[in-house]
């Protein structure tokens, strides 16, 4: 097994087709942790029980943007990528941590067993999911819902902290 770390795709590739030779359980999760907050750790605690190995995707800087940014709001990304890889990579439950664009391109990468995403996305799948899911299905994958206790946003929280310093 690979040591917490941040790899590449293609590095990460390699290291999926060792790891099913050994006969591991591969987990996938992926977000932005932007910043990484509580409820972060717990769903990534969730999903490693569902598995041997865990890999969590973290959006690219541009991706965070297009996504995340809000006009008249904070920059966004508030973390670059490699920092924010660099912390998911170091969470005890985290095997690997991988910076991508999209989490399709890791599950053609890996083709995990178990792709989670957070319980809040159940009744929303989001265009984006349903392209996951499609991947998924084509060989045998399955989607897993896990979160939890705590359910918090990271933009309400970096909301809150600006809105604390303006005061």
């Amino acid at each position: 097994m690979t040591t917490r770390t941040v790899l590449s795709v293609k590095e990460l590739t390699l290291a999926s087709s060792s790891w099913r030779s050994e006969g591991a359980v591969i987990v996938l999760a992926s977000g932005c942790f932007d910043p990484l907050h509580l409820g972060h750790i717990q769903h990534l605690e969730a999903a490693r029980k569902l598995g041997n190995i865990l890999v969590v995707g973290v959006a690219s800087d541009r991706i965070v943007n297009e996504y995340k940014q809000k006009a008249g709001g904070p920059r966004r990304p508030f973390m670059p990528a490699i920092v924010r890889a660099g912390i998911v990579g170091a969470i005890k439950c985290v095997d690997v941590a991988v910076i991508n664009d999209a989490s399709c391109e890791i599950i053609e990468a890996i083709k995990p067993h178990v792709y989670c995403k957070g319980a809040e996305y159940r009744d929303n799948l989001t265009p984006d999911l349903e392209d996951e899911l499609e991947l998924l299905t084509q060989y045998g994958g399955r989607l897993e819902f896990v979160s939890g206790e705590m359910v918090q946003s990271s933009s309400a929280i970096i909301l809150a902290s600006t809105s604390c310093q303006k005061s």
